[in-house]
């Protein structure tokens, strides 16, 4: 009977009383944020330098327009 109680004690769903402090919850939200930042971050680079470009070529272009 001591065994089916114990048994039947393991079985039953308790709460955890877990607690994650400030120092691992940011570690884990930079964990799981880190990559889509280096994600966008790398696109907006990539896209960066022929915006760059033409925005330089379009500055130019206006430049060298004669004034009406």
């Amino acid at each position: 009977m001591k065994l089916f109680i114990f048994c039947l004690t393991l079985l039953l769903p308790l709460t955890a009383h877990a607690y994650i402090g400030p120092g691992l919850g940011v570690a884990l939200a930079w964990t799981l944020l880190g990559p889509i930042a280096a994600f966008i971050t790398a696109i907006a680079l990539i896209a960066y330098f022929p915006m760059r470009y033409y925005y330089k070529k379009w500055k130019a272009k206006k430049n060298k327009s004669p004034l009406l």
